[in-house]
Order: C-alpha cells, then structure tokens, then sequence
C-alpha cells in the first residue's frame, strides 16, 4: 500500500468516525425531544420519520467506518 493511499485510509475513518458520533448525537436529541412530555403530538409523526432516516444513516456510516478501518 502506498503512503498516499495509507493517508486518505486514515482521513476517511477520522472523518467517518466524526459523522458517527454527530448521527449518535442527533438520535440521543430525538429520543429525549420524544419521550418529553410537552413535545406536540401533531409533531410526533414527523420527528419519527426523521429519526428512522437517521437511523438508517448511522446504520450506512457504520458499515462505511468498518469498511475504511479494515483498508488502514
């Protein structure tokens, strides 16, 4: 393996490694904002739809961190 290729190896895990924590982050946000007793109802729906699409994102940037830690 070539030291260029070693590098963008290593960049892409750091930088998959930052959207993990960010999507982690966003899906502890939407479980507190729904178990909260005062989020309107009317909203509920939505914010579901939002986190299922972020679960389904961290889901895609997991398989990509294992995929970019396994060329390193």
């Amino acid at each position: 393996m070539e030291i260029r290729d070693a590098m963008a190896s290593s960049e892409d895990a750091a930088l998959l490694d930052k959207c993990e924590r960010g999507e982690g982050y966003l899906l502890k946000r939407f479980t507190t904002v729904l178990d909260e007793a005062d989020t309107r109802q009317e909203l509920v729906p939505m914010l579901r739809e939002l986190m299922s699409r972020v679960q389904v994102s961290l889901s895609t940037i997991k398989q990509l961190h294992a995929t970019a830690l396994e060329g390193q």
